[in-house]
């Protein structure tokens, strides 16, 4: 063999070998449906089998665990099973199943690691290896996992971009036809948080995953005092979703803390941005004060809904608002108030009515403020250039707000009625100011009796419309 082939063949050697340290020391990976397993210390190998942290598994696959440590006993409930294990023993049990495993769970470095295999599949999940990129491949077939209160050791800081991997999947566009908002799922079967604002008054809502997936949803819960809404996307049975695992609490943030704020602002899908917590207050949302998470992470249209979240990985607020004058001014509501929504009633009449009038108190403002400029304009004189631009401007608004009014969808047959008798009188209070505007301008001669006939229209919708809202509002109190 030439000297030119023999160091050829030895480079070969030295690239294969370089190439399989390589591989053998690239570190073990755990995805559960596609997303990947967040752990503070990396998988061990044991044996052939994947030992993982005890907590991270359990929860990804929807399970509560619980540890004894007098006896060193491990109990997990998810999915209608109970394993119990105990650490360097070797015989587990499932229901009532006993069961022997290959490489019994064991504490490393400090930590408590179980068998991923035998957790994930005793929970009726399925597991792959890849073994070209080292991953243990979870998938569940209908195992809810919801998003949870990470309740195990400290954990490490994750860098910007680890978090923005973490987060976006589970990310959502929420789009209806009154405009458009971000959300993120909570559960892998298909719930979605958002803002109250983003889904109510609309029959047709469409949620858009990070893979580009469109799906219908219908709003759940509400909690319209909050700002919150709980959505279920119509998936195909069995579909699940990736969510963000864990939430932390508003009692854990604090001031000067780094966050991230992940949504869609003006459209503008899959945007990340940072800043700070600023402080806590209390501020008015539509029926009472809610504490807030105040920051400085860019918000914009289109923000309401997306998940502000820590460098620990866990959503602490769903963004909600900013000062619309001034920016670096924004607020979320903490992950507190998504307790309380889960534990509310479903979607039902009592929650419809809440969301309309939660609009609707909006619109009285507007529309008090209308008939105060057009009150001010008929004491005008008469004809003046003056009157016929306050008339005009009046009726601009008025059409405006009957647009805005319009758009809403109420869902039950009862508010669907209230809402047709307020649109009846913005259109009546049109009519009306259509004719006095002709009149200002001369397009028509003054009438008594026209004139007459719209204002008893008018007086009549007003009747109408207060009455069926005394009567609705009365259901309630």
């Amino acid at each position: 063999m030439s000297k030119t082939k023999f160091v050829a063949v030895v480079i070969s050697f030295f690239l294969l070998f370089c190439s399989v340290v390589a591989a053998a020391s690239q570190p073990i990976r755990v995805t559960v449906n596609r997303q990947a397993l967040v752990m503070d210390t990396h998988p061990v190998m044991r044996n052939g089998r994947t030992l993982v942290p005890l907590r991270a598994i359990f929860e990804a696959l929807g399970a509560a665990v619980e540890w004894e440590a007098s006896t060193r006993t491990i109990t997990g409930r998810g999915n209608d099973r109970t394993i119990i294990l105990q650490i360097d023993n070797p015989a587990a049990r499932v229901n009532n199943n006993s069961l022997t495993l290959d490489v019994p769970p064991a504490v490393i470095g400090g930590r408590t690691m179980v068998p991923t295999r035998f957790i994930a599949e005793s929970l009726g999940a399925r597991v792959n290896w890849d073994g070209q990129t080292r991953t243990v491949v979870v998938e569940t077939a209908n195992v809810i996992r919801e998003t949870t209160v990470y309740r195990g050791p400290k954990r490490p800081l994750f860098t910007m971009r680890e978090m923005a991997a973490i987060v976006r999947p589970a990310l959502v566009h929420v789009e209806t036809h009154r405009g458009h908002g971000s959300g993120f799922f909570v559960s892998s079967n298909g719930l979605v948080l958002t803002n109250a604002h983003v889904a109510r008054g609309s029959l047709n809502i469409t949620v858009t995953t990070q893979t580009g997936d469109r799906f219908p949803a219908q709003i759940v819960k509400i909690n319209n005092g909050t700002d919150l809404a709980l959505l279920k996307v119509a998936a195909p049975s069995g579909q699940t979703f990736p969510i963000i695992r864990h939430k932390a609490y508003r009692g854990g943030v604090q001031p000067g803390e780094e966050v991230m704020a992940f949504g869609s602002p003006l459209g503008l899908l899959d945007t990340v941005t940072n800043g700070i917590v600023s402080t806590q207050r209390e501020m008015d949302l539509t029926f009472s004060a809610v504490y807030t998470i105040q920051h400085n992470a860019a918000l914009a249209p289109g923000s309401s809904g997306g998940p502000l979240v820590n460098l620990h990985g866990d959503w602490i607020g769903v963004n909600t608002s900013g000062l619309e004058r001034w920016a670096g001014f924004n607020f979320a509501v903490p992950a507190d108030y998504y307790y309380w929504l889960r534990k509310q009633e479903d979607y039902s009449l009592k929650e419809d009515w809440f969301s309309y009038y939660s609009e609707a108190i909006l619109w009285y403002e507007e529309h008090n403020k209308i008939i105060r400029a057009s009150n001010e304009a008929l004491a005008a004189p008469w004809g003046s250039a003056n009157q016929v631009a306050l008339l005009g401007q009046s009726l601009n608004n008025l059409r405006n707000l009957r647009n805005k009014a319009a758009s809403y969808q109420p869902t039950y047959a009862e508010i669907q009625g209230l809402h047709q008798l307020y649109l009846a009188r913005l259109y009546a209070a049109s009519a009306l100011e259509t004719f006095w505007l002709d009149v200002a301008t001369n397009r028509i001669p003054w009438s008594r009796d026209p004139a007459d006939r719209l204002v008893n229209n008018l007086i009549r919708a007003n009747e109408a419309h207060w009455a069926e809202h005394s009567r609705i509002l009365a259901l309630f109190n």
